[in-house]
């Protein structure tokens, strides 16, 4: 019996050891600065991942969702409606999809980031907009008006995500 029980108390100490180093591993990996702590796999994404992505221009479904717009108002002197814009936008290993988006100035305007993989976020500098990190499976989004045209930059600020080309471009057209 007595053997029995020195042979399970190895066990649980192997057990615990095996346990601590992984989480020191975790830990010094978080510490580096890796927060993705991706397997070996999926470090290199494949070269046309990064280099021949296609610019994506997508087609912007209107939700049949409206919202009041205070500010707006019509000929009768009270509120007008603005249609939302709805954008589903897929993060994954180094990539958005769609990496070009194409609205209206004065639409409103909703991005509903996907995270597929790892965990990803969205920035915009330009316009102050920024979805928050969110983790893979997970989705969150940010509601605007584009009230300013022109060509402006997003990217995904976790990690080295934005130098291995997790980029894209929101582009506001004139009505």
């Amino acid at each position: 019996m007595n053997g029995e029980q020195n042979n399970t108390n190895k066990l649980i100490i192997g057990a615990l050891a095996v346990v601590l180093l992984v989480a020191a591993g975790v830990w010094a990996l978080r510490s580096r600065g890796n927060d993705d702590l991706t397997s070996p796999l999926e470090e290199e994404p494949a070269e046309d991942t990064l280099t021949n992505q296609p610019d994506i221009v997508p087609d912007v479904v209107s939700s049949p969702d409206s919202v009041a717009d205070p500010d707006a108002e019509d000929m009768a002197g009270g509120t007008s409606e603005l249609a939302i814009v709805d954008v589903v936008l897929e993060a994954g290993s180094y990539y958005y999809e769609p990496n070009v988006i194409r609205v209206r100035q004065g639409d409103r305007v909703r991005i509903t980031m996907s995270a597929v993989d790892m965990m990803h976020d969205f920035n915009i500098d330009e316009l102050d907009l920024s979805i928050p990190i969110t983790p893979s499976g997970q989705s969150n989004s940010v509601e605007f008006i584009a009230e300013e045209t022109g060509e402006f930059t997003f990217y995904c600020s976790v990690s080295d995500h934005r130098s291995r080309g997790q980029t894209g471009t929101l582009i506001v057209e004139p009505q």
